[in-house]
């Protein structure tokens, strides 16, 4: 038979049985489900006639009747109208929301984005305002830097101080048509408020003035002030030690390091501003509001005229209590060991024949969180504080505030020191220098030598008697 010749009828028997065995075992494997289906058979109908409903739906699922099980795993059974999208709220789960309940939950905050940071002002070269000043202490808007200068940007040169009053380091003041070809067409900007410390060590006051100055705003505006953003430390770097070891390469980014010190308790910007970050050196860029700080420019004078009232303490606001209350913070070997004993010991005594409620904490400077927290704790109650000469006194300036709310001061012989007592005063809080067995006089604390040497705050002696009494007298007063 020629290669070419029809089959023949056994050929065409062969073929039909192997096509029809090579089936079977897909038709096994299917549920034998005989029973008419509304949708299919309606959908067949249509088909017919023409009008037959398109296979995929908008939400990308087949129309209800001729959904599967698999359908469901893939897709899922969710109710999905029209404008509605699915919205991730974690890894491996989402949930199916219409943009009305969207904007429910998540409403838009109209804040700047990413995008923002990004400013193409060409010829328009932003200009830098004036908001506040007092020597050593100032409030600038839209202050640029560039390769380590800050720039004041204006035509109006004679209405700003001199650089010199604002802060040290590099600082220019030029026009807007120099700034065209300085500083270019464009640059970064970061919204909000910093405040900014110039100084290579920072003062334990510097938190408090800053804070003090911005406040002063509040009354120019209607809303409240925005919360600073950002506290920065350009002279200051990081870390205590360098970055490089003794063979000139990088030290190992996970190793622990203690870091540089700002003046202030870690936790205290926690509690008073939960969004303010702390940079450094490295950290150092060009914002937008600044807030200037510099005590070697301001002295004393100027942190005077910088601090108002304030009112601190109410960022740690407690319950009003009848009783009034007195805390001694006590830093190991501040105090000689016997009159610290004493000093406890006639506490005590007060507090139980006077019904005085009175607090020992501790100077700490840990990181433990709870220790801290009960300090503070204490302090808010108090209407007095008592700490030797040092920057533990400072804590004073969340006290209760009230007309017998005092800080005193323990200073070793012959010294004492005009900063606390410009603090208190500049605050409304009654201020003691308390030197072994009496209180100094204005004329002694600014007479006697403030200069600070290793005997200072160590092994200070005092009458517990006669500190004790004085602290009654100015709470019955």
């Amino acid at each position: 038979m020629r290669w070419l010749a029809p089959p023949t009828r056994r050929e065409i028997a062969i073929l039909l049985f192997a096509q029809r065995s090579s089936r079977l075992p897909t038709t096994l494997n299917t549920p034998l489900d005989c029973r008419f289906r509304r949708f299919n058979y309606a959908g067949v109908i249509l088909s017919r006639l023409g009008y037959a409903p398109s296979v995929i739906l908008k939400d990308g699922r087949r129309p209800l009747g001729w959904r599967d099980q698999l359908d469901d795993t893939i897709i899922g059974n969710h109710d999905w109208n029209d404008g509605e999208a699915s919205h991730w709220f974690w890894p491996h789960s989402a949930m199916w929301i219409g943009k009305k309940q969207l904007n429910q939950l998540w409403p838009p905050t109209n804040e700047p984005g990413v995008s923002s940071g990004f400013w193409r002002w060409n010829d328009q070269v932003p200009t830098t305002t004036l908001v506040k000043h007092v020597p050593g202490y100032t409030i600038l808007d839209q202050v640029i830097a560039l390769n380590d200068i800050l720039y004041i940007v204006t035509d109006d040169p004679e209405s700003f101080p001199s650089v010199n009053s604002i802060s040290t380091g590099e600082w220019e003041v030029i026009s807007s048509q120099t700034a065209r070809s300085v500083i270019g067409r464009y640059g970064g900007r970061v919204l909000g408020v910093s405040w900014m410390c110039n100084e290579p060590v920072p003062q334990n006051t510097t938190l408090l003035s800053l804070w003090s100055l911005y406040s002063t705003l509040q009354s120019s505006i209607v809303t409240s002030l925005p919360y600073p953003t950002r506290f920065i430390l350009p002279q200051i770097p990081a870390f205590t030690d360098d970055d490089l070891d003794e063979t000139g390469a990088r030290k190992d980014d996970s190793m622990p390091r203690s870091r540089s010190s700002t003046g202030f308790h870690p936790f205290l910007p926690k509690a008073a501003f939960l969004h303010m970050g702390v940079l450094y050196q490295e950290d150092w860029a060009d914002y937008m509001r600044l807030v200037v700080a510099d005590y070697q420019v301001a002295g004393a004078d100027g942190l005077s005229a910088v601090l108002q009232q304030a009112k601190y303490g109410r960022i740690f606001e407690e319950p009003e209590q009848e009783k009034t209350a007195v805390t001694y913070i006590h830093r190991p070997g501040a105090l000689r060991e016997e009159d610290h004993d004493a000093l406890v010991r006639a506490l005590n005594k007060m507090s139980k024949d006077r019904k005085v409620d009175v607090h020992f904490v501790e100077a700490i400077d840990s990181d433990n969180n709870a220790e801290w927290g009960e300090r503070m704790a204490a302090i808010v109650k108090s209407n007095v504080i008592l700490a030797v000469q040092g920057p533990d006194i400072l804590d004073g300036v969340f006290l209760k505030p009230s007309p017998t709310t005092t800080m005193v001061e323990l200073f070793s012989p012959n010294t004492a020191s005009r900063e606390h007592q410009s603090v208190a005063e500049s605050l409304g809080i009654n201020y003691i220098a308390w030197s072994n067995t009496r209180k100094l006089s204005s004329d002694e604390i600014t007479r006697l030598s403030n200069s600070q040497n290793d005997d200072q705050g160590r092994d200070v002696p005092v009458d517990s008697d006669a500190i004790v009494k004085a602290i009654w007298d100015t709470l019955t007063r």
